[in-house]
């Protein structure tokens, strides 16, 4: 039995990457999208994802990569983290954004 590489795939440049490189490489990919409702650009990214998942055998006829069908989760079945909540706020006090001192010019 051959290994599934799960993928948190957004649909962005980075998790597109990753999904291309192990297509590319032959390898059963699970792709798994983690929905938020209040993002509005979250149908842009499933369609993104729809687009790409079509053309990879399309770009890539050699490859023997597969691309399973698309996990989607609603992010509010996902319960809260406490513990991560509060890391959160507290890197948020704490680190200093490198361009808060900077000075906007027009």
């Amino acid at each position: 039995m051959e290994k599934i590489h799960n993928v948190l795939w957004t649909g962005g440049w980075d998790s597109t990457f990753r999904v291309i490189q192990l297509y590319r490489l032959g390898v059963i990919i699970q792709p798994i999208y983690i929905i938020d409702h209040s993002r509005m650009s979250y149908t842009k990214e499933l369609e993104s994802i729809e687009k790409i998942t079509k053309g990879l055998p399309i770009k890539f006829p050699s490859s023997k990569g597969q691309i399973r069908s698309l996990i989607i989760i609603d992010g509010k079945d996902i319960p809260a983290d406490l513990y991560l909540k509060l890391i959160h706020k507290y890197l948020r006090k704490k680190v200093i954004n490198p361009f808060h001192n900077f000075p906007m010019r027009l």
